[in-house]
């Protein structure tokens, strides 16, 4: 499972996990990178806590999100400003070939000015807006996969070394919680979960019980 139509690949913490965060209760949980991706297997995860499940996408990270973005969108701007540039290249070639021109114009190509990049004044250049709210970056996030639709070279992004820390169902909370890893006997994924090691949760892949 990639993002941004495969153009993407999000690498795990040293350990190899990622963490997701539930879309209803808003838990943290963390599963292997492997799973997630290779396998490739599903297109849903189940919430190991409240047990509900939805698509994958939705259970992806602010830091997820925020780094798989600036990373599509400073390729994204490579890529057009290469395009740009043989634009440029073709029409400066068009009019120095044109001896017709050059005879009547009497003017040469103009050539661009300190800090200006290709003739474009720099003050023109699309700069990365700054995200400052989650609206706003789900709204990137999302405009940036409609963008990001042709084959592309795979670019990847590393998750960084994190605890978990949210769990919002009642059942568990009050409890001595602590990280567990968990390897389901049906699909056999490795999970790991905020857990007290008496309380059911369930396979973030399969829905099952876990133990």
């Amino acid at each position: 499972m990639r993002i941004f139509n495969k153009d993407i690949e999000i690498l795990g913490d040293d350990e190899g996990y990622i963490i997701l965060t539930c879309p209803y209760c808003k838990s943290e949980f963390k599963v292997s990178a492997y799973d997630l991706q290779e396998r490739g297997i599903y297109n849903e995860l189940f919430c190991p806590y409240c047990g509900l499940t939805k698509d994958i996408k939705t259970f992806y990270t602010r830091e997820i999100k925020s780094k798989a973005t600036k990373v599509a969108k400073e390729n994204y701007n490579i890529k057009n400003d290469e395009n740009k540039s043989d634009l440029n290249d073709g029409k400066y070639s068009k009019i120095k070939n044109n001896d017709k021109l050059c005879y009547k114009t009497n003017k040469k190509p103009l050539k661009p000015q300190q800090g200006d990049i290709l003739g474009i004044s720099s003050h023109n250049i699309n700069h990365t807006p700054k995200l400052y709210s989650s609206k706003s970056l789900d709204m990137s996030f999302s405009n940036m996969e409609k963008e990001i639709e042709k084959d592309k070279p795979l670019y990847k992004i590393k998750m960084d070394n994190k605890k978990l820390q949210n769990v919002n169902v009642d059942r568990l909370k009050d409890k001595n919680l602590k990280e567990v890893e968990y390897k389901c006997d049906i699909c056999l994924s490795k999970e790991k979960i905020l857990s007290d090691e008496k309380t059911i949760l369930y396979c973030a892949y399969c829905g099952v019980s876990l133990k």
